[in-house]
């Protein structure tokens, strides 16, 4: 590993590369390796003289200087000190970052008590701290950092105007400098210094060489005047400009939360309608559901017998067969007569898997009784299943059902358990029928489906 000391300009005060035959702690000169201009160029800022970390790149000239350095002038608004460029913009120069942050160094003071990376020597070297700025109490090691810090950073460091054999303020704070330019007394100075130089033309030097002196001293004034004056009123334009466009978006700001507070009181009137209507509409389906059970359990209590004409006809609520959460209607054991056949029907809406269309299902399935053995089995009579048309055109939706009296299929067969496979009649009716206005099949809220057993094709 090799180690490095800082010794340009922090131990002797000269701008030299130098070396010494001892470091405080003994170290011995030989067991260091100096750093060469080069190292000292590109690895200490050049405001504020200590190791560059974090490093930031100027734009106006390219040269770096650490983030603390950038961030201050860019705040004080004075000009680049190192190309007089008004233009402080800066930016992270993440490639030398990487550079430095390879770099280990001993510390110049303590020698090889203390080793470490450059970037965590400030840190450190704060233990050293000999040299204070008393107005703002800062602590620097060497005497050239001080002379910095008081040049360029420090919050009470002050200046002298140009204008001051003209009547204006000997010393001025850093911070006030763009509010004296604009002051009054600033202003009657520079119109008197003005009037003086044109005082000094018209009277006319005969002498050549005092006059060639007068000419350079009041041409190197008026180019200092001149860079100043063009310095506040870039000021002036950029806060006038910062100024109008903040007014403008101030406004268009407070008309945008108008308009949101607005809409945020709509939005939650509306949420709170849709919660009532959400409360209502859940407390109507389970009465729904409370009413449909109360019909199912009372339908499968006790058995229905088909009328005279061999016909069973099943009343349903269209809305319980709409809600797509509801259980499927059931009509309860039907029976053919006293001693005959028991089944039952079964009446749900679906989705159709294909065409994605909602539809009503049927279904028919033989129920298990207690007279099955005495009957004739598999079950032989045509089942017909008509939705019923009650506009009196009698144009009904019916499906049929016919026993095939195939000895394999269980669906005819006399039940092993409470119940066969059902039959199954799917979209049985599109519900767009049902739920179109004045529906024919559709009478006070409620459809009928009737189920007609053929005993003459026995």
């Amino acid at each position: 590993m090799v180690w490095f000391a800082f010794v340009r300009d922090r131990v002797v005060g000269t701008s030299n590369i130098i070396g010494i035959d001892r470091m405080s702690n003994g170290t011995d000169k030989k067991d260091i390796e100096y750093w060469t201009e080069q190292d000292y160029e590109e690895l200490t800022c050049p405001l504020c003289r200590w190791p560059l970390y974090p490093p930031h790149q100027l734009a106006c000239c390219g040269r770096r200087a650490c983030q603390d350095c950038c961030k201050n002038l860019k705040e004080t608004k004075c000009a680049c000190p190192l190309c007089s460029s008004p233009d402080l913009e800066s930016f992270a120069d993440s490639g030398h970052k990487r550079d430095v942050d390879r770099k280990e160094i001993n510390c110049f003071v303590c020698g090889s008590n203390w080793r470490g990376f450059l970037k965590d020597s400030r840190e450190h070297l704060q233990i050293h701290n000999t040299q204070w700025c008393k107005p703002c109490h800062q602590g620097f090691v060497t005497e050239s950092q001080l002379e910095s810090h008081k040049r360029y950073r420090c919050i009470h460091r002050t200046f002298s105007c140009i204008l001051v054999e003209y009547g204006c303020s000997k010393e001025i704070p850093h911070s006030e400098i763009s509010t004296h330019h604009l002051s009054k007394q600033h202003q009657y100075a520079l119109i008197a210094a003005v009037e003086h130089l044109c005082l000094l033309f018209n009277k006319g030097c005969n002498n050549f060489a005092a006059q060639k002196q007068i000419q350079e001293q009041e041409k190197q004034f008026l180019e200092e005047c001149d860079r100043r004056i063009k310095t506040v009123m870039q000021e002036i334009l950029l806060l006038n400009t910062d100024r109008t466009d903040l007014s403008s978006k101030q406004q268009l700001t407070e008309a945008k939360l108008t308009e949101l507070r607005d809409n945020f009181k709509k939005f939650n009137e509306l949420l709170t309608n849709i919660f009532k209507i959400i409360e209502i509409i859940q407390q109507i389906f389970n009465e729904m559901y409370q009413l449909n059970k109360n019909i199912q359990e009372k339908r499968s209590s006790s058995a229905h017998t088909i009328t005279m004409n061999n016909t069973y006809v099943l009343k349903v609520a269209l809305l319980v067969i709409l809600n797509d959460d509801s259980i499927p209607v059931n009509s309860g054991p039907i029976q053919t007569s006293k001693f005959g056949y028991r089944f039952a029907m079964i009446v749900t809406s679906k989705i159709h898997e294909h065409s994605k269309t909602p539809s009503m299902h049927v279904s028919w399935v033989i129920c298990r009784g207690e007279f099955d053995p005495i009957l004739t089995w598999p079950f032989p009579y045509p089942i017909k299943i008509s939705l019923m048309d009650l506009s009196g055109e009698q144009k009904h939706i019916s499906h049929s059902i016919i026993p095939d009296g195939d000895p394999q299929s269980s669906i005819f067969q006399s039940p092993k358990n409470p119940t066969n496979i059902p039959y199954e009649i799917p979209q049985f009716c599109t519900m767009d029928k049902l739920v179109q206005n004045n529906s024919k099949f559709v009478q006070d809220g409620n459809i009928f489906i009737e189920l007609q057993v053929d005993f003459n094709e026995d």
